[in-house]
C-alpha cells in the first residue's frame, strides 16, 4: 500500500444534536429500481505520455467527477454527471447502476471547475479550501449502509441500502462535508469548517456536532472510538455521543488508526499514540527516522478490503481504492475506472 500510493501520487466543544433530514426507514421518496448490466471491460493501453501505469482494463462509466470505495462485497463508483452510483461485482463484472435524488446546493454553495475541466459543489467561504475531485464525490460504506457526498452537492449526505440498491434518504449538512469515517464509535462526517458532524443512522438525522477551531477536521475509526486530528492543533478521542476522553497536543493533519497505534502527522513530525491508553508514545521527524513512508501514505495507511463495512479514515483520495491485490482507479478524464492489478498475476 505504501509503495502505490507514494508512486501515485483550543477546548473541544459538543455543539449539540440538531435533528434534520428525513428518516430512512420511513418517508423516502420512491426511487427507481437499480439496473443490472453487465460491464465490458477491456484491456488497453493509455497513451505514451500518461504519467499512470497501464491498466490491466477500463470500465466505461461517464466523463466528470468521480469517487470510488470497495465493501459489502463490492466495487462502489459513484459519479457526479449522471447522478448515478454503480455497483460493480469484482467477480464477474455485473454492474448494478443506482439513480440517486438531486438535493440543490444551500445558499453559499457554487459549482467550481475541477481537474477534469466539470464541475461539483463547494465551498469558497473564507478560510475554507474548495473540495475538488481529489475529495467529492465521495463515497463510503458504514454503518449497513453505503454513503454519497457531493453529487452533486457538498452539504448533502445520500443513504443507499447496499443489498436492494434502494436510495434510503437524504441528510442536509450544517457544512460542507469532505468526508465520512464510520465505525465502532459512530457515523461522522469530516469538513474543512472545524466542524465533525455526528450521523444518527438510524433516525437518519444529523447526531451530535462537535466543534474543533475553523479549519480541517480529519477522523478515523478505531477500535471502539473515533479519532480526530485538528487544525487547531490537538488530537481528540471520542466516544459515540461526541464527547471527549483523550486529548494530546499535536493534531492538525492526516490521521489513522493501524495495529493499536494512532498515527498523525503534524508538519514534519510523525506522531503515534497508544490506540488504548490515550498517550502518546513517539515524536519523530519522519525525514530523519526512516519514518517517511509512514508520514507520506497517512491516512490511508490500511488496505481495502471488498468484505469491508466501515470507512476507516477521511478524508481521503476519493479517485482511488486499494485493496490487497486490485487497485481501482477513477479517471475522470477519460470517463473510466481503471483495474490495476499490483499482486503480480491478473484476475481474469
Amino acid at each position: 500500500m505504501l509503495g502505490v500510493l507514494a508512486w501515485l501520487s483550543a477546548l473541544v466543544v459538543v455543539i449539540g444534536v440538531a435533528v434534520g433530514g428525513r428518516d430512512f426507514g420511513r418517508g423516502a421518496a420512491p426511487t427507481p429500481p437499480p439496473t443490472v448490466v453487465l460491464a465490458t471491460p477491456e484491456a488497453s493501453s493509455p497513451p505514451q505520455d500518461d504519467p499512470v501505469a497501464e491498466p490491466n482494463a477500463r470500465i466505461s462509466m461517464v466523463h466528470g467527477p468521480m469517487g470510488v470505495t470497495v465493501g459489502f462485497g463490492s466495487v462502489w463508483v459513484v459519479t457526479a454527471a449522471d447522478l448515478r452510483l454503480r455497483r460493480l461485482d469484482p467477480e464477474n463484472d455485473t454492474l448494478i447502476e443506482i439513480d440517486l435524488p438531486f438535493a440543490p446546493a444551500s445558499a453559499g454553495m457554487t459549482p467550481l471547475a475541477t481537474a477534469s475541466g466539470e464541475t461539483a459543489f463547494a465551498t469558497v467561504a473564507g478560510g475554507m479550501s474548495p473540495a475538488g475531485h481529489d475529495l467529492l464525490p465521495l463515497v463510503a460504506v458504514g454503518a449497513g449502509t453505503v454513503w454519497v457526498l457531493g453529487v452533486p452537492s457538498a452539504d448533502v449526505l445520500v443513504g443507499v441500502d447496499p443489498s436492494t440498491g434502494r436510495v434510503l434518504g437524504t441528510i442536509r449538512l450544517p457544512a460542507p462535508g469532505t468526508g465520512i469515517v464510520s465505525g465502532p464509535g459512530g457515523t461522522w462526517v469530516t469538513t474543512d469548517a472545524g466542524l465533525l458532524i455526528g450521523i444518527d443512522v438510524a433516525r437518519g438525522a444529523l447526531g451530535p456536532t462537535v466543534r474543533f477551531g475553523s479549519g480541517r477536521v480529519a477522523a478515523a475509526a478505531g477500535t471502539d472510538a473515533t479519532w480526530v486530528s485538528s487544525s487547531d492543533g490537538r488530537i481528540v478521542r471520542l466516544d459515540r455521543r461526541g464527547r471527549v476522553t483523550a486529548m494530546i497536543d499535536g493534531g492538525g493533519g492526516p490521521i489513522a488508526v493501524d495495529g493499536g497505534s494512532v498515527w498523525v502527522r503534524s508538519g514534519r513530525t510523525l506522531i503515534q499514540v497508544d490506540e488504548r491508553t490515550g498517550r502518546s508514545i513517539g515524536r519523530r521527524d519522519f525525514a530523519t527516522s526512516g519514518d517517511v513512508s509512514i508520514a507520506w501514505a497517512l491516512p490511508s495507511v490500511v488496505t481495502l478490503d471488498y468484505a469491508d463495512e466501515l470507512a476507516r479514515v477521511a478524508p481521503r483520495e476519493a479517485w482511488l481504492a486499494e485493496t490487497d491485490r486490485t487497485l481501482w482507479l477513477c479517471r475522470p478524464d477519460r470517463g473510466e475506472l481503471w483495474r490495476i492489478d499490483t499482486s503480480g498475476s491478473a484476475r481474469h
